[in-house]
């Protein structure tokens, strides 16, 4: 009854104790491996009229002129509200003239301004 007791009160729970220990170790050890592990690639977004890529960014498409609307128009304002209004090239050019008369927003060059109003009337246009 002595070695019952003993293997009882003192073998038993320790291996438990060492049981658990293990247990622990290695969810550490998984949850260390999922940290250092290469974040999946981040899935390409396209439109499906024109099929170009979207930028997840500003969630514009990336197509001629983009990175110019992107720079002139962008700083200024959320994107939402480039992607949300859908215009003729003739009511963009009244919106850019709103902007510049009633938000001060500066006269662009002739070629930029060209640029800026064939990527909205080409992508987001009417």
């Amino acid at each position: 009854m002595n070695k019952i007791g003993y293997i009882a009160a003192v073998i038993l729970p320790a291996v438990v104790l060492a049981f658990y220990m293990y247990h622990v170790a290695e969810a550490k050890e998984q949850a260390m491996a999922r940290t250092h592990a290469t974040p999946p690639e981040p899935e390409v977004m396209t439109d499906p009229v024109t099929g170009l890529e979207i930028d997840p960014l500003t969630n514009m498409i990336k197509g001629d002129g983009y990175s110019t609307v992107k720079k002139e128009c962008v700083r200024c304002h959320p994107t939402t509200l480039i992607t949300t209004y859908r215009a003729d090239k003739a009511g963009w050019t009244e919106a850019i003239r709103w902007m510049q008369a009633e938000k001060g927003v500066p006269e662009f060059t002739p070629e930029t301004e060209a640029t800026i109003l064939n990527y909205l009337a080409a992508y987001y246009g009417k």
